[in-house]
């Protein structure tokens, strides 16, 4: 496919999006229909389907009678590529912009502010309005693309020199000592031989880093209770001699976990909800809690703007739910984890004020928040200490 085709297809995606569908499953009704798109031409559609929803407000998505080919308009501009060469209607590519659609481009897209007004109004009362302003421009961006050296096999140095072999570039991090980000092939890694070998799993560096502050005392029993992949637990065993145990309300978010463990050459149990009283108590209990995911937008862009205040607070009561119920699994001189993928503090720091105020015992060891920026995702973590 052509350039112009490849934006083609990819105001059709947005078309869809703004209709209403998720973003994934327009990509996905799309493909369908495509056959005749290879898979690099699939991921350059994705990538500029990203893109744009990244940069929704900046670019104007979705205003105007043709919201979608102005959008993606805006967004070429902002990325400095001519718009007069896409827009052509040469083969495939998309039809030259009308009058009514040149009048709904930016004059200047790289000035225009890109996160919705109650985040911004957030994040300047929160961080200031440089460290917001700063943070809109990282949302705009993809985010790193990040890998975890499975230190059970092998070692970060030696990861990166076997991958290099193999086409595949990366660069250290001093997020964790695990971690690289890849800066070429990325779209390798999957199929590579180290890969299928078990010697690294594909991790953001922040998500590395968490895994890295949660202390795990030699031979404890282990309860990740809400695991999704595992990707902590995986991470926490390449480093640690404990049993595993690994829980999530929805049980298909555990079905690559399998896989994934028997690579690394890690045993997992995985619990039910009705079994996990069976294997209690445990030494650590890990809560990686559902939540608005705002440190992760730059791959979710949709749920930026899903995302509510009154959203939010119903995030805030569900997370305080489950953190009861995990901690009801906890040894009486246990450590408690609670971890979000948030930068808001009604989901870090208010809860960690509501954990030691509702259960007395439990005592505040650490805490930290990472912001999303070139090293990775905006992650939180705190580690507590029960005491009896």
């Amino acid at each position: 496919m052509t350039p112009g085709a490849r934006v083609s297809a990819a105001i059709e995606v947005l078309e869809q999006y703004l209709d209403g569908q998720p973003v994934e499953k327009a990509l996905t009704n799309w493909s369908r229909r495509s056959r005749f798109a290879g898979s690099k031409d699939r991921a350059a559609i994705r990538d500029i389907v990203f893109d744009a929803v990244r940069n929704k407000r900046r670019c104007n998505g979705g205003s105007g009678s043709s919201g979608a080919r102005t959008w993606i308009a805006n967004l070429l501009i902002y990325r400095g590529i001519s718009i007069d060469k896409i827009f052509d209607g040469q083969g495939h590519s998309p039809k030259p912009l009308d009058e009514s659609e040149t009048g709904a481009l930016l004059a200047d897209v790289s000035k225009q502010a890109n996160l919705p007004d109650w985040v911004a109004d957030q994040l300047i009362a929160q961080i200031g309005p440089d460290r917001a302003r700063e943070l809109d421009t990282v949302y705009s961006h993809r985010a790193p693309i990040g890998i975890r050296a499975n230190n059970l096999i092998t070692s970060r140095d030696e990861l990166q020199i076997r991958l290099a072999a193999s086409g595949i570039e990366t660069k250290t991090v001093d997020r964790s000592d695990t971690a690289l980000i890849v800066t070429q092939n990325e779209r390798r890694l999957q199929t590579s031989d180290e890969f299928q070998s078990g010697l690294f799993e594909i991790q953001d560096p922040t998500s590395q880093a968490v895994a890295d502050m949660i202390p795990v005392p030699e031979d404890a029993k282990v309860l990740d209770y809400c695991a999704g992949g595992g990707g902590k637990t995986l991470a926490m065993a390449a480093r640690a001699n404990a049993n595993w145990f690994a829980h999530d309300a929805s049980q298909n978010r555990l079905k690559d976990l399998g896989p994934r463990s028997k690579r690394a050459g890690i045993f997992v149990k995985t619990l039910l909800t009705e079994q996990i009283h069976n294997h209690a108590p445990f030494d650590v209990v890990v809560c990686d809690v559902p939540c608005s995911g705002s440190g992760a937008w730059r791959r979710s862009p949709d749920g930026m703007w899903s995302m509510t205040s009154e959203k939010l607070e119903e995030f805030q009561s569900l997370q305080r739910e489950i953190c009861k119920n995990a901690l009801s699994f906890l040894h009486a001189e246990g450590l408690f984890a609670f971890v979000t993928c948030s930068i808001f503090p009604q989901e870090n720091q208010d809860q960690v004020e509501w954990l030691c105020a509702t259960f007395p015992s439990l005592k505040l060891k650490s805490e930290q928040q990472w912001y999303p920026d070139a090293q990775g995702d905006g992650l939180f973590c705190a580690i507590f200490e029960m005491q009896a």
